[in-house]
């Protein structure tokens, strides 16, 4: 029973903190969407990790249980810097898709 026990809070403290973490982030809940405030980030911006104070952030949650989705980045000019991190939902594996290398890679 002990290792049972062990292994849950292994294996669902991550999932757990991640629904924690969303529930903060989308209050309404919408599926296959983003959003973001338009403005910088402050200190009072704790969803979860503190943020970059110069930095705008968007976010989003996609079901991909069903079919893939589809995301187009507009073009970015060559002095700016975007990157978009794709997660799981234990925040392990990843796509790192970025405009410095123009290169998709797997995190």
């Amino acid at each position: 029973m002990k290792q049972t026990a062990k292994e849950a809070y292994i294996y669902a403290l991550p999932a757990v903190k991640h629904n924690k973490l969303l529930s903060r982030t989308f209050n309404n809940g919408h599926l296959n969407s983003i959003s973001g405030t338009g403005q910088l980030a402050s200190a009072s911006n704790q969803t979860g990790v503190g943020p970059n104070i110069d930095t705008l952030y968007t976010t989003g949650i996609f079901d991909v249980r069903d079919e893939p989705i589809v995301i187009n980045v507009p073009h970015i000019e060559e002095r700016r810097y975007f990157s978009l991190q794709l997660l799981d939902i234990l925040q392990i594996h990843g796509i790192l898709v970025r405009s410095q290398t123009e290169q998709t890679e797997i995190i």
